[in-house]
């Protein structure tokens, strides 16, 4: 809809990124855009697909930042499975 009609809905504004978690918001769209999918829907993020994925682009990681993209992850999915439920008009 916003690229027909050139105006932005106001359900596309969230809230601003809190300071110094942008890195963490980049990866997960990064790691994100890599993820697989299948009957049931998108798959969740592995720790092994993390480690790897760490390991290739040479990004280290801690403990934190890897329960930061969890976290992000399973509210990825919570909502995808909301609006693939939901009817579309």
């Amino acid at each position: 809809m916003w690229r027909q009609t050139g105006e932005r809905p106001p359900q596309l504004d969230g809230p601003e990124c809190p300071a110094g978690f942008d890195q963490v918001w980049r990866d997960f769209a990064e790691l994100s855009a890599q993820r697989r999918s299948g009957w049931s829907g998108i798959e969740p993020l592995q720790y092994e697909e993390l480690a790897a994925w760490a390991r290739l682009t040479r990004r280290e990681i801690g403990f934190i930042e890897v329960d930061y993209l969890l976290a992000l992850d399973r509210e990825f999915r919570k909502l995808n499975t909301l609006n693939s439920k939901s009817p579309r008009s």
